[in-house]
């Protein structure tokens, strides 16, 4: 970015272009690449999307962060995301091009101020940045540098692709499953072809000799439930920031029953998940024989662990008990809203 400009007006300016450049006639969602906006930074994946019709029309593009970012992508792309959970779950950033009145204050303001044209229902851009677990969702200005950045070469590799979409060899090629990267290199970037990043596993649960000898018991044959996700209300400050609550659930998995729920504010709610299941475990006189898990990290974090107390834990495609926790949290929510105690 040039010295003494205004990041505003670039960023304006920048999504403009791109919307001008009309890449979702060259692009489809599946069409992913990435930009390596810093040298050492992560990478962020691509897509563009549109989809819907007249007041509900879709137009827009979203940048996924890392590893974690793509994985996310990749569980999109195969239906094996919880929506509700999906927003307070992912990291990056979306453009989306909107109504005139859809645009807050402010953004019509730096919208006007950068002097850019926006005719039409889906012709002004607006901004989302996900944080994972982060109640807070304000484009900050270093962040809106670093976005800049991402947008000049995203209009790159779509000016490559209008010109000939087989040579700009987008998205996961069958031969060496590697995407298109634009990095930088000196003063100018350069295509590269990258494996995908791998996600970090998560630390796995274990437990102390001593709380294994408090757990000391039978297998029964019961199945349970259990999963985490993010809640969009009740934020509260932390050190970190203002986060989101993460709530801890266990269900009975043959009759959709509630067992126990925890509400945590740590990242993924890790100490509390450990804690909540010690917790679950010691208000039975049998451990249950299974426990049906969604997320391949959540298998990850409890398999070592349970398999040391006899219990099996099982990926699924869905975990229908957590439809009812769901809704006792929403009812919950609406009591608090009657009483006036929920702002």
């Amino acid at each position: 970015m040039k010295k003494g400009s205004n990041v505003w007006n670039e960023l304006y300016q920048a999504a403009a272009a791109l919307r001008d450049a009309n890449p979702w006639k060259a692009l489809t969602p599946k069409d992913l690449f990435g930009i390596q906006a810093e040298k050492e930074g992560e990478i962020h994946f691509c897509a563009f999307a549109e989809s819907g019709k007249d007041e509900n029309v879709f137009k827009g593009l979203t940048a996924y962060q890392g590893a974690a970012g793509l994985e996310f992508y990749q569980r999109i792309a195969q239906d094996q995301v919880d929506m509700l959970h999906m927003l307070w779950a992912q990291q990056g950033f979306q453009l989306q091009f909107v109504s005139r009145k859809e645009i807050d204050k402010k953004g019509y303001e730096r919208i006007k101020e950068s002097e850019i044209a926006c005719k039409g229902k889906t012709s002004w851009p607006v901004f989302n940045v996900f944080a994972s677990g982060r109640a807070e969702t304000e484009l900050q200005e270093e962040q809106a540098a670093l976005i800049v950045v991402i947008l000049k070469q995203v209009l790159a590799v779509v000016e490559a692709v209008k010109k000939d979409k087989k040579k700009a060899v987008l998205g996961n090629t069958e031969a060496d499953c590697r995407y298109l990267v634009r990095t930088p290199s000196g003063r100018t970037w350069k295509n590269t072809y990258e494996f995908p990043p791998v996600v970090e596993p998560w630390k796995a649960l274990s437990f102390t000799k001593k709380e294994q000898e408090k757990l000391k018991k039978e297998v029964g044959s019961a199945s349970w439930e259990l999963d985490g996700f993010y809640w969009p209300s009740l934020p509260q400050q932390t050190k970190e920031g203002i986060r989101l609550p993460f709530i801890w659930a266990v269900t009975d998995r043959g009759t959709g029953t509630p067992l126990g729920m925890e509400i945590s504010y740590e990242p993924e709610g890790m100490k509390e998940g450990k804690k909540f299941l010690l917790q679950e475990f010691g208000k039975t006189d049998e451990f249950p024989a299974r426990i049906a898990v969604k997320r391949p990290g959540l298998l990850e974090w409890l398999e070592t662990a349970a398999k040391s107390l006899g219990i099996k834990v099982l990926l699924v495609q869905e975990v229908p008990g957590m439809i009812q926790i769901r809704e006792e949290l929403r009812n919950a929510e609406e009591e608090l809203e009657m009483t006036g105690e929920l702002n």
